[in-house]
Parts: C-alpha cells; structure tokens; sequence
C-alpha cells in the first residue's frame, strides 16, 4: 500500500510502500471504512516511529493520501505518545463538513435531494459527483442540526439513501471533491455463501428489545377516520394509531387480558402534512415494521483479502454450530 504525507499546503513530506518501509517509518497501520449516520467514513491508525528523521513533520493537521484507495484523510489524534512512537488516527476529509454553519432555510415545497445537498455544500468546495436518486422527491422542515455534516446525514435519512466521499487527484494535488449518492453502497455477494470455520473465525450474536413497539401513534392526527383490519394490523376509528397483534403477543409486555391495549408499547410519529390518509397510513406501518422485532446484532470476525469485501456489500453467513443453526444476511456496516 503507497501512502503519500502532505503537509497542510498540499506539498510533499514523504510517500511511504507499506510492503517494505512498514517497520521503519510507520507501524501497526490499520485503515477502516464505517457507515455513519448514512455516510461512509474512512478512518486509519498507525504508530509513527520518533527516530525516523520526518517523524516531527508527520503531526496534526498533515493530509495522507492512500493511493490504493484514492481516498484523502487528516490527521486529527495523537494519543498515548511515548520516548519511542506516536500513535496517531487520521479521519477521511469528509469529517470537515462538521465545521461552519449550515444553511437555515425552510423549505415550502418538496424538492429533489440535488436541491438540498447543494444548499448545504454552497459555501464549501465540494459538489455532487454520482447521483442514483434521480426523480426522488421529498420535503424538509428546519433542522435542529448546526453542522453541514449533520445535515447531509438527516437528508439521507429522509431519502433512505447513502453518501460517499470521492477525490479526484494530479500529482498528489485535490482537484475535485466529491459527494456521491447511492440509494445503497455496496454490492450484493449473497450468493457467495461463508461458512464458520473455514474463512469465518468466530460468530457472536445480541439481540434486544430496548427499541421494540408494538403501535405507533400519529401526532398529527393524519388518519383519524380510518378503520382498517388485516388480522394482524389494525386502527380504530377516532383515533390515528396502528396495532399489530402478533408482535405485541410475541415481545409486548402483557400478561392479563384486561390490559390488552394498555399493553402495547408505543412508538410516536408525523405524517406529512401533503399525504392522504392513506398514504399516512402507510408511512406510519412502514416505520411500525420497522421496528416491530427484536434488534439482532451479529458480529462476524471474517478473513478476506482487501477489494473482496466492502463497507455495504450484503452478505451471508452461516454457523452450524449454533443449536439452531445460525444463518444471516447481513449488510457489512464496519
């Protein structure tokens, strides 16, 4: 891996190959990639030996481009520093949008997320690289959030999409930054099945209830007049909230039949003002869906070679050990 040190004018320091200066100039180097909040994050960690003769110049606030991955971060920690290294963590560029003030503009008509992501980046030099949304669009009320960051992460929130940072370079300087909108990062490799004992170290599993309803509840009152029963969902006329039966029978927290409806725990929200009621109807039992179930984590520790696994892509596991067997398709999150 060729990792390139710039100092904060974008000039060279050093270009480090980890394939054979690993233990000269740098060690321990570890290079990750989360979702955060509906945007990827690249982060990388490292010990910088004191005894190399550039080791003062690679401080706070110096950029690394990881050539391999055509990705730009900055170093932004320094921890636990010792007579002999200092271990530093370096955060992708895109980190930066926490800073300065986002635009606080309310929108009155529903708009393409092109529209939002501009207004947010106006006054940056960024723009928008690949966008897959297309014809999508939606409104948004004020934000609470005071950070560009924030705000891009609420925006894809809205539009159930993801972004990505991407940076176009000529000899090592930043000519375009990028923020690319996917409706999801990553690729489907569901049919390449991983088994525990072969590339799988070791499977673990949680799951809870802490985040569980069992009924949500309109506060705007947006289908008031509704009176629906599929056998398992259900509304009530005069009021805008959806039961679900088997959930609340399976995970609710009732054990006599006198508090049936007391029993139902209860999660809150607002339909859009522009909806029918029917189509509040829908927004609400999408999110009631949403979280109508335990919350399963799984932590797979996975052996893979770099490029045959990315944050995003959707895969499958299985563990025969577990009684039953555990099987999951799970989304690559960190």
């Amino acid at each position: 891996m060729i990792l390139h040190f710039l100092d904060k004018q974008m000039n060279h320091i050093e270009t480090v190959d980890t394939s054979y200066q690993m233990d000269t100039i740098i060690s321990e180097l570890f290079i990750e990639k989360e979702l955060v909040n509906g945007t990827a994050i690249h982060t990388a960690s490292f010990d910088i030996y004191k005894t190399s003769d550039i080791s003062e110049k690679l401080n706070l606030g110096k950029f690394l481009i990881v050539d391999d991955l055509k990705i730009l971060m900055v170093i932004m920690a320094e921890s636990e520093e010792t007579e002999y290294v200092r271990p530093v963590t370096c955060y992708d560029l895109g980190v930066s949008l926490r800073n300065g003030s986002a635009v606080m503009i309310d929108s009155r008509d529903a708009q393409y997320i092109d529209y939002y992501v501009n207004r947010e980046i106006a006054q940056t030099d960024w723009e928008i690289g690949r966008n897959e949304l297309g014809t999508d669009i939606k409104k948004i009320g004020t934000f609470s959030e005071e950070s560009p960051l924030s705000r891009l992460q609420s925006i894809c929130e809205l539009f159930n999409c993801e972004m990505s940072f991407r940076y176009e370079f000529s000899n090592l300087k930043v000519t375009k930054k990028y923020i690319d909108i996917s409706y999801s990062i990553g690729v489907d490799r569901s049919n390449d099945i991983h088994y525990s004992g072969e590339d799988v170290v070791s499977i673990s599993k949680s799951s809870d209830i802490y985040n569980f309803f069992s009924a949500i509840r309109d506060q705007n009152q947006g289908f008031n007049d509704l009176v629906l029963d599929d056998g398992r969902f259900f509304t009530m006329k005069g009021e805008s909230i959806i039961y679900d039966r088997q959930s609340n029978t399976e995970y609710g927290y009732s054990n006599t039949s006198k508090d049936v409806f007391t029993s139902y725990t209860f999660g809150n929200f607002s339909s859009s003002d522009e909806l029918s009621p029917q189509e509040r109807y829908k927004q609400g039992l999408d999110l009631l869906k949403a979280s109508n179930s335990p919350t399963l984590e799984v932590t797979v520790n996975h052996l893979f070679e770099m490029g045959n696994l990315d944050v995003g892509d959707t895969v499958v596991y299985i563990d025969e050990e577990f009684k039953p067997a555990l099987r999951v398709k799970a989304r690559v999150k960190k």
